[in-house]
């Protein structure tokens, strides 16, 4: 995992390098990262993928269309975790992983990097 270049801001723009017709159907499909997002390099989207704040994805990760990474639960007025307190860290998924189409991995999880 890079350090400031990894981030989400040095991420390369979607479509970059294409032109016309190409260019634009790419941008449509690219991922939506939210805000301290980590990009190991080579890593690889779907389209439509929503990656939340704080997420880190490993060099060599693959993400296919729909997933949803990162997200923070929605808990009950009454859960025990709301009790405990404390905010959940962000999804960690290691070098190489795969995360198939239409998954959802909340925060606090961590995929180990693949064999």
């Amino acid at each position: 995992m890079s350090g400031a270049g990894g981030d989400a801001a040095g991420a390369r723009e979607p479509g970059a390098g294409a032109s016309g017709a190409e260019a634009g159907r790419k941008a449509a499909f690219a991922p939506l990262l939210g805000a301290g997002v980590r990009l190991g390099s080579g890593v690889s989207f779907g389209a439509y993928v929503v990656v939340h704040d704080g997420t880190e994805l490993g060099e060599g990760c693959a993400v296919e269309d729909h997933a949803v990474l990162g997200k923070r639960p929605r808990l009950a007025r009454h859960s025990g975790a709301r009790a405990a307190g404390g905010e959940l860290p962000g999804l960690r998924v290691g070098a190489r992983a795969s995360i198939g189409a239409g998954a959802v991995v909340f925060a606090g999880a961590h995929v180990e990097e693949a064999r």
